[in-house]
């Protein structure tokens, strides 16, 4: 069983390298994922960065296509990719070095069908107030009427 991480990315290679820095610390042997970065015509140094890391990603791929969108990025992952366990991921992420590994891990479970994960906001200035407070609050489970 084999991950593909989809990334598509357009002009933030800042927050690219945070990612792919991230990746390249996963503990999940990368013989179990590959990383396709999908990059949707950047004019910056976008492919630099990704072919920065090809000794650090062991089954990195990189596409280019003009068409801007992030649905455009994801559908070329979706026909590249090598495997049927598909990972979304924005290009600003910064995953723990524990990510793909509990992904994978919850996989091998067959009842299994999809993921999800906490996402907590690294906010590039302080949002505004009324955020914080929201932030804040204690966390209350939904309830769901029938």
């Amino acid at each position: 069983m084999k991950l593909t991480v989809i990334i598509p990315t357009s002009n933030r290679a800042a927050f690219l390298k945070k990612a792919m820095t991230s990746i390249s610390m996963q503990k999940l042997n990368q013989d179990s994922f590959e990383v396709l970065i999908i990059d949707n015509g950047s004019t910056d140094n976008t492919e630099e960065i990704i072919l920065s890391f090809q000794n650090s990603i062991k089954n990195l791929r990189y596409f280019y296509d003009e068409t801007p969108g992030l649905h455009v990025g994801r559908h070329i992952g979706v026909r590249e990719s090598k495997s049927n366990l598909l990972v979304f991921a924005d290009d600003d992420i910064i995953a723990l070095p524990s990510w793909l590994e509990g992904i994978w891990e919850s996989f091998q479970d067959k009842k299994v069908k999809m993921v999800g994960g906490k996402n907590i906001p690294h906010f590039e200035q302080d949002p505004p107030f009324w955020l914080w407070a929201e932030w804040n609050k204690p966390f209350k489970l939904f309830k769901f009427r029938k």
